[in-house]
């Protein structure tokens, strides 16, 4: 783990050098740029926060105060549900929804969380427990724990679905079946942290709360697909199959964690992983998908990154001052690094992940577990639609400059498209010379700028009589040249 702690360390430093090298190119307000404001708060929070623990708190000031750490439990458990509600209404951009129908759907579930004990008990009285044993414990997983718990969190759901009229664009699944799913995490999380007297902190930010947001959207999303195609919100053969997945993902999740004769977090581990990208692809589809779609308004994936990030180190360090509050400055500090070895990696693979979207109007990337699972997921740039570009074409010879061709283009790259499933094409049209094309720059990052030249592919339709399609392939298409752009007004 602190390898691969140290890995995607160096993958997230990857990205914030790039993201400040675009802020340099700009050459306006570097100092209060997104990566470079984040980069100075977080070494404030980091700094003060440690210098006040270690001088303030050498000592515990409250001891193990009963009342105290279920306080701070609750604040803390607070602090998490609010961190992943503040990020689903980043990603609700196109057509958000109203605060007291979220704060509806959070509130029933952790009402209807006190089911999941009398459900348990009804199991429990057909003799069906863990026992130790390898299948035994895996239905139980699949049953006793995912179908139990993931039934409590799809009720508020079907409450939002059926009572009201909220749900009226696909993201409006998922975002409810989070808001549920954070719900039943608040009050669990207040167990969890109060019975590990703070401890657990770190996997309930990360991985729990994220858990079960992922498992409730396994439900939420058939719905939303098949509210796509039919036009009808609801399926009751889509809500039994989306369920089924759930629970068999949750009990697979715990599966790994609690048998002792199969013991192997690290399945849950990958599986962690993987699912972070399936959900990731999941908001992404149906965001596309909205009918409030906007080329103009412009989801901006850096503010999401670094206010992400922000929010989940704040939480991290309040619970580090809390703690130090109760058990003093040297507990403390092993705590905090404790999860800077085994828990940055998430951290960062998450907040890479869950901000690598590409906003394509209709399109939707098929769900895969990814091959590359301990990679976060990379493949998303800048976003340059209603750029308008001057390009010149140019020939690349071995062991020799590039040389100018002649042929020339300009327009606007008025969409998104996708090529042989590469979707970072963009579509423009020569009106002068009746011309198609399809451009990608080869910096995702860097943006066009009218003093230098930006690097491109460009390949040539063959038909210009359709020119609104989304996916294209290669025997659309020309041969592919090489060429240089500029921004034009």
């Amino acid at each position: 783990m602190p390898l691969f702690s140290l890995f995607i360390s160096v993958v997230f430093l990857y990205v914030w050098f790039g993201d400040v090298r675009n802020a340099w190119r700009l050459k306006t307000s570097f100092w209060r740029s997104l990566p470079v404001m984040f980069a100075l708060k977080a070494l404030v929070l980091i700094i003060v926060s440690v210098i006040a623990v270690n001088f303030l708190f050498s000592s515990a000031i409250l001891g193990r105060n009963e009342t105290a750490l279920l306080g701070f439990s609750t604040l803390l458990s607070a602090a998490i549900s609010y961190t992943w509600y503040t990020y689903l209404r980043w990603i609700d951009a196109y057509e958000p929804e109203r605060r007291k129908f979220l704060f509806l759907a959070f509130f029933l579930s952790c009402v209807s969380i006190l089911l999941v004990f009398p459900i348990t008990d009804y199991v429990h009285s057909f003799g069906f427990n863990l026992n130790g044993e390898p299948l035994n414990d895996f239905l139980y997983c699949f049953v006793g724990i995912g179908m139990v718990e993931e039934f409590v969190k799809l009720l508020p759901l079907l409450v939002i679905l059926f009572f009201t009229d909220q749900i009226n664009e696909p993201l409006d699944y998922i975002i409810y079946a989070a808001m549920s799913a954070l719900g039943f995490a608040f009050i669990e999380n207040i167990m969890y942290l109060n019975s590990t007297s703070l401890e657990a902190l770190t996997g309930r930010l990360l991985y729990a709360s994220v858990a079960h947001m992922f498992f409730a959207s396994c439900i939420a999303y058939p719905l939303a697909v098949n509210k796509l195609k039919t036009g009808k919100k609801f399926s009751f053969l889509w809500l039994i199959v989306g369920f089924l997945i759930a629970a068999l993902a949750h009990g697979f999740y715990d599966f790994w964690l609690i048998n002792e004769k199969v013991n192997f977090p690290i399945l849950t581990t990958i599986f962690f992983l993987g699912s972070l990208h399936i959900f990731t692809m999941m908001k992404n589809n149906l965001i596309n998908s909205s009918d409030f779609f906007n080329d103009v308004f412009k989801i901006n994936r850096n503010k999401l990154k670094y206010n992400l990030i922000w929010s989940i180190l704040f939480v991290i360090y309040v619970g580090y001052f809390l703690f130090a509050l109760l058990f003093g400055s040297a507990s403390a500090n092993a705590l905090l690094l404790n999860a800077a070895i085994f828990h940055v990696s998430t951290v960062l693979y998450i907040v890479i992940t869950f901000s690598s979207m590409n906003f394509i109007k209709g399109y939707k990337a098929p769900l895969r577990f990814p091959l590359k699972v301990f990679l976060p997921k990379l493949d998303a740039g800048n976003d340059f639609t209603n750029t308008k570009l001057s390009i010149k074409f140019i020939a690349l010879k071995p062991f020799a400059k590039a040389i100018e061709i002649g042929d020339e283009a300009k327009g606007i790259l008025t969409s998104r498209v996708v090529l042989e499933g590469d979707i970072n094409w963009y579509f423009l049209f020569d009106e002068e010379q009746e011309r198609a094309f399809l451009i990608k720059p080869k910096d995702l990052d860097a943006g066009f700028s009218k003093n230098e030249i930006a690097k491109i592919t460009a390949v040539e339709l063959v038909d210009t009589r359709n020119l609104s399609r989304l996916e294209y392939k290669k025997k659309d298409l020309l041969i592919a040249k090489h060429g240089v752009a500029k921004l034009i007004s």
